[in-house]
């Protein structure tokens, strides 16, 4: 009995550890199929009705999550005769400040819609039929875009179900990106501190047409206005997501992509240790777990103490409006010291026992 005691602490030790929110690396298989997304791959979204073209044009939630060489990004959308824009500033150099064809922009979906320099697109017509969509992925650059969508292990699909009587259009996109088609820098390498600013558009039926939602929301109002008007959609506000906080070059393992919140990866070395208990594990007597237990507690305050100094940035402190909707989870490092500790725990009982024998 004592000795699966011993065996339940450091199982304790192992289940807390893990569910301290760490979901990357992750993948999902692309099919269109949210739902293998996990909960804390999800972001803040969009508040569902607050869209101005009518109840049947919605934006819904943004869902991202990466494992070592790809970078997997979902949507889903309510819409009739409108387009869907995700717009992506990946911190690439130029990019596309402007949608509009009057300032310039001469790409694919050109639309009433300003940005920091947006490095993709992913986007799609829904038209006010029972026609199927088609999703694409460009890239885009100060004058114009380039269609991607079939480069090599880039992977897009879309899943939908069309309401003729409602009328609207339900879908959901997924994209799978290799981190060297985004950045160029080989498979897995990211710039230090890369950081992803995604913002949601849908854009009026005609081309160069306004919006009529933004997500997250914008501080301000959204304009209908078509390109050339007086007044434009100019984004500020973004769902931010830090890929690399600790400024190594490599994507983050152990984060909650969707709840900006985690604690940097230990690096390519790093390997959870053998908890295994030893076969000849001796009995654990009373005053032992006591004195250790008194240990473990002190070693979890000071555990906890110095993985505070040693997390990585905080998230949101990129350029641009951190998405203010966002639930952002508490930081694991304490809880991962906890468990630790409780490891600690069973191993200087066995040390303890064989010391007696």
């Amino acid at each position: 009995m004592q000795r699966v005691l011993v065996v339940a602490v450091v199982a304790s030790a192992l289940s807390l550890a893990a569910g301290v929110g760490a979901t990357t690396y992750s993948g999902v298989t692309v099919d269109g199929d949210l739902g293998d997304f996990a909960a804390d791959e999800h972001t803040a979204g969009d508040p569902l009705g607050d869209g101005s073209y009518g109840a049947n044009n919605d934006l819904g939630q943004l869902y991202v999550t990466w494992d070592a060489t790809q970078l997997y990004l979902g949507f889903d959308y309510r819409a009739w005769g409108t387009a869907v824009l995700y717009l992506v500033e990946a911190g690439n150099s130029g990019g596309a400040t402007t949608l509009c064809p009057v300032s310039g922009y001469g790409g694919a979906f050109p639309a009433n819609v300003q940005g920091p320099g947006f490095d993709l697109m992913l986007g799609l017509f829904v038209p006010d039929d029972s026609t199927t969509p088609v999703p694409f992925l460009f890239a885009l650059s100060a004058g114009g875009s380039t269609d991607i969508t079939s480069s090599s292990a880039v992977a897009v699909m879309l899943k939908e179900t069309v309401n003729t009587a409602t009328p609207q259009h339900e879908g959901s996109v997924e994209l799978k990106l290799p981190w060297d088609t985004l950045y160029g820098l080989g498979a897995g390498k990211v710039p230090p501190g890369a950081k992803l600013q995604i913002a949601g558009v849908m854009r009026g039926k005609l081309d160069g047409d306004g919006l009529g939602d933004v997500s997250p929301d914008p501080a301000g109002a959204v304009n209908q206005s078509a390109c050339g008007s007086a007044t434009g959609n100019s984004l500020s506000k973004f769902h931010e997501v830090t890929i690399d906080a600790d400024g190594d070059g490599v994507p983050e393992q152990g984060w909650s992509p969707g709840s900006n919140s985690a604690q940097p990866d230990a690096g390519p070395d790093s390997q959870p240790p053998d908890l295994s208990p030893p076969l000849d594990m001796p009995p654990v007597d009373a005053a032992a777990l006591d004195l250790a237990g008194a240990d473990a507690a002190n070693s979890a305050d000071r555990s906890t103490s110095d993985s505070a100094a040693a997390d990585g940035p905080p998230a949101g402190d990129g350029k641009g409006a951190k998405d203010e909707g966002c639930a952002c989870s508490a930081k694991g490092s304490s809880a991962t010291a906890a468990a630790f500790s409780l490891f600690l725990l069973g191993l200087a009982l066995v040390d303890r026992r064989r010391a007696g024998r």
